[in-house]
């Protein structure tokens, strides 16, 4: 059965050993398991119950408040002056000293080191022996294995027992390569008849043991000597190998791609800050630049957002118009930006470049910055007996005309068409024809691609054919207009002119140069 004491704890390397504050533990449940060989460890344990060698500065004590009773152990078997002797030693030249009612702790350096060990025993007269043997796994060891280093039984009234103490401080050398076990018993009536351990009167009673721990560290830097692997450091400036490390991150300034600013040590980082987390990990570097109606291609003021996807491991960015002036921006997903200003239509670019940990990357973008509103080149408005037709001419000088909508004398929209989609090219000179629109127009809305926008009023005309003439809209001139009546003959031109697909004329083909008008929509 093992047990280990939960709240020892690995504490830093340091030169005092009276600034090792002791590890408190909370009372085992199974105290007998102290009875048995190698049952009880007093190193730290893993989750997965592995014993942790020890490989810095360390204290355990057994808690005031909850101290071992040994009254009721035994010299187990294996143990016995009988079989192997490994409850005695010498205490003197010619003297030796028996222990019953023992109890056993182990103890694993990962380091050298040096060992104080002290069994705490007010109720009786006990002796203590340290013993090691090879590192073994804990719960592996063989009593017949141990070799007895060091025995204690100076104080013949209740009271310590020390092994290893120079004034308070560690100085027993103890070594990486061996397991260390401390046993303590009560004092054996005889010190020549070992048989005595098994006799009823052996005393025992409340037990506490320590133990205290100082690695080798000849530089006194708080690295072992056994890890370190650099010779002159000092406390608080090394990494765990023993090398400088003045910004404490792990990795040695000569191996650090950052010094002075605490970091990741594995690459990329190579000891620099990872940086906040770009928005898409996985995703390529990019900036996009979007206006603020969310158009990626045109925008019509010189506020806009920066769309950012920084590599992993940068620290930094800045950002320039394109003109080597460069700025500082943060490090988000959205960053609000200011084009260059025009009085018209042209391409901005923007460039940002990216610092840090991570080798330095850029990307570049471009919008078209468009301020200049689209015009109304040309209107012609005509009342005629199926209602009011309106032929537009609408221009814009860069990001093309978009759509237009049509407005009555209450600013209720009557007509409209969309030119092109949203990220589609528009484009610069359009033209839209309305045939019987029922309220008058009065103003056309005319918008680009950029979202500017005009208000243009619209001027009905009058039509100069004669009574028994309709009057056409061209579908090649939005400023003309043709006189036509039924039976009429027209030429193969004014026949490609006027017969659009919303016309009111209707021809006939009479020869390839020769149409009649075969209708006049009512």
């Amino acid at each position: 059965m093992r047990r280990h004491l939960m709240g020892a704890v690995l504490l830093p390397l340091v030169l005092s050993l009276a600034a090792i504050p002791q590890a408190q533990a909370d009372p085992p449940s199974d105290a007998l398991a102290y009875d048995s060989f190698d049952a009880v460890t007093y190193n730290p344990e893993s989750p997965s119950g592995t014993e942790l060698p020890v490989n810095r500065a360390y204290t355990f004590i057994t808690p005031t408040s909850s101290p071992l009773d040994t009254s009721a152990f035994s010299v187990q078997t294996g143990e016995a002056e009988t079989t192997a002797n490994h409850n005695g030693c010498l205490v003197a030249p010619g003297e030796a000293a028996y222990a019953g009612r023992t109890a056993w702790v182990r103890f694993d350096p990962a380091v050298d080191g040096n060992l104080l060990v002290r069994a705490i025993t007010p109720g009786y007269d006990s002796v203590m022996i340290l013993h090691q043997t090879s590192d073994v796994p804990w719960g592996q060891a063989d009593l017949s294995t141990l070799q007895a280093t060091e025995c204690a039984s100076n104080d013949p009234a209740a009271g310590n027992e020390t092994i290893g103490s120079c004034n308070g401080t560690p100085c027993l050398a103890v070594t990486a390569e061996l397991a260390y076990y401390v046993q303590v018993g009560g004092r054996c009536a005889s010190s020549t008849d070992p048989t005595t351990c098994s006799a009823p009167d052996v005393p025992g009673g409340s037990t506490r043991v320590e133990v205290r721990f100082v690695p080798d560290d000849s530089d006194g830097d708080g690295v072992p000597d056994t890890q370190d692997q650099c010779v002159g450091g000092v406390v608080g400036g090394v990494n765990g190998a023993g090398c400088p490390d003045a910004d404490g991150d792990g990795l040695a300034d000569t191996d650090d791609a950052c010094p002075s600013l605490a970091g990741n040590p594995d690459p990329p980082f190579d000891g620099c800050p990872e940086g906040p987390v770009p928005p898409d990990p996985d995703g390529p570097v990019d900036v996009t630049i979007v206006a603020l109606d969310g158009n990626r291609f045109n925008t019509r003021e010189i506020d806009v957002k920066l769309h950012l996807n920084w590599p992993q491991g940068a620290t930094s960015a800045v950002a320039s118009n394109g003109d080597g002036a460069f700025r500082p921006i943060p490090l988000q997903a959205v960053v609000p930006w200011k084009l260059e200003p025009s009085s018209k239509s042209e391409t901005r670019e923007v460039k940002v470049v990216f610092s840090g940990s991570a080798p330095t990357e850029r990307d570049r973008d471009t919008i078209t910055l468009d301020p200049v509103a689209p015009r109304l080149a040309q209107s012609f408005l005509l009342r005629t007996a199926s209602g009011w037709n309106l032929a537009l001419k609408m221009t814009d000088d860069r990001t093309g005309v978009r759509r237009v909508r049509v407005l009555d004398a209450s600013g209720d929209s009557i007509a409209g068409r969309v030119f092109c989609a949203p990220r589609a090219g528009c484009l610069l000179i359009r033209e839209g024809r309305f045939k019987g629109l029922g309220p008058q127009p009065t103003a056309a809305l005319v918008q680009d691609a950029a979202g500017n926008q005009r208000r243009v009023r619209l001027v009905a005309r009058q039509s100069s054919c004669s009574g028994n003439e309709h009057t056409v809209l061209s579908k090649l001139n939005v400023g003309r207009v043709g006189c036509f009546f039924v039976g009429e003959r027209i030429t193969r031109s004014e026949a490609r002119e006027y017969d659009w697909p919303d016309a009111e004329l209707r021809l006939r083909r009479l020869s390839k140069r020769v149409f009649r008008v075969q209708q006049l929509a009512a």
